[in-house]
């Protein structure tokens, strides 16, 4: 979790993992990589 953590944006991780919602803390912050991979591919 800490990979992710600190690979994406602080506030928005930080603000899931207070939820206590892993699954969807993992899941949203692996979207966000995707995301940013794909942007930064074709800007």
């Amino acid at each position: 979790m800490k990979k992710y953590f600190e690979i994406t944006n602080r506030q928005f991780c930080v603000m899931i993992l207070i939820e206590k919602n892993y699954q969807f803390f993992l899941n949203a912050c692996k979207k966000f990589l995707i995301e940013k991979r794909r942007k930064g591919k074709n800007p």
